[in-house]
C-alpha cells in the first residue's frame, strides 16, 4: 500500500459488538445510524483491554465488531481516493494483519 497520510484517525470510537452479524443487514454503515447506545472505546489500544469486553474467564470477545468516528480530512485531499488502514496486528479470520485496509473504498462528504 502506498500513499500520502492525510488524517490521523481520532483516539476514541463508537464501538459495538456485533456476534449475531446484524450490522450488515441493518445497514450500520450509513451515517443515520443511531450509535447513542454504541460504548465508547480507545482506539489506540486493543478494544478488548477497555472495560466490559472480556467474558468471565478472561477471554475477548470473538466476532464482528463496528467502530464509527469521525476524520476531519484537509481540504488538500479533496478528490483524491481515500483509505483507511488500521495498524494495530488485528486478527482477522484467523490470520494476524499488521496493517488492515478496513475500508478500501471510503465514503467521504466533501
Amino acid at each position: 500500500m502506498t500513499g500520502d497520510l492525510v488524517a490521523i484517525l481520532p483516539d476514541q470510537a463508537a464501538f459495538r459488538t456485533d456476534p449475531k452479524d446484524n450490522g450488515r443487514f441493518e445497514e450500520w454503515y450509513l451515517p443515520q445510524t443511531d450509535v447513542r447506545e454504541w460504548k465508547t472505546v480507545s482506539t489506540v489500544r486493543p478494544f478488548f483491554l477497555n472495560p466490559g469486553f472480556m467474558d468471565a474467564d478472561g477471554y475477548p470477545y470473538l466476532g464482528v465488531l463496528w467502530y464509527r468516528l469521525e476524520v476531519d480530512v484537509p481540504a488538500a485531499a479533496k478528490g483524491c481516493k481515500k483509505r483507511i488502514i488500521v495498524h494495530n496486528g488485528d486478527i482477522i479470520d484467523g490470520n494476524h494483519h499488521g496493517a488492515v485496509d478496513i475500508a478500501p473504498n471510503v465514503q467521504t462528504q466533501e
